[in-house]
C-alpha cells in the first residue's frame, strides 16, 4: 500500500469580493481545481461548495489527489467590500431626521475621497 500526501494547495491568501453581489466558496480561486474547502485548518468536516462567504472569515483549501488530502491546508481570508457606490441624492437639510444629510454608500472603500 501506497501512501500519498498531495502537496497543499496554493493560491492568493486574502480575495475581494463586492459587496453588491452574492458569493460562495465556489467563488474562491487556488492554483488547483481539486480543493475542499474547510473552516479549521486542521480537522473539521468539508463546507458545501454552495457556504455563503463572509467578511473576515478565513476558509482553509485541502487539496484532493483521489482519496487522498493533503496534509496541509492553505488559508485565505475572505474581504467583502464596496465595489461601487450608490448616491443618495436628495437632501433636506431641515433637521426633521429625513436626508439632513450627502449620503454616498461605499465612499470609504476608494481612498482619498473628497
Amino acid at each position: 500500500m501506497t501512501v500519498n500526501n498531495p502537496p497543499a494547495p496554493t493560491g492568493e491568501p486574502i480575495q475581494f469580493f463586492c459587496i453588491e453581489k452574492e458569493y460562495n466558496l465556489t467563488h474562491l480561486i487556488t492554483d488547483q481545481i481539486d480543493v475542499v474547502w474547510f473552516d479549521s485548518p486542521v480537522g473539521g468536516t468539508p463546507l458545501s461548495a454552495l457556504t455563503e462567504l463572509e467578511h473576515n472569515h478565513t476558509y482553509y483549501a485541502a487539496y484532493i489527489d483521489g482519496d487522498c488530502e493533503s496534509m496541509l491546508r492553505i488559508p485565505v481570508r475572505v474581504i467583502i467590500r464596496y465595489c461601487d457606490v450608490t448616491v443618495n441624492n436628495a437632501v433636506s437639510a431641515n433637521n426633521d431626521g429625513y436626508n439632513d444629510y450627502f449620503n454616498i454608500q461605499g465612499a470609504e472603500s476608494f481612498g482619498n475621497n473628497k
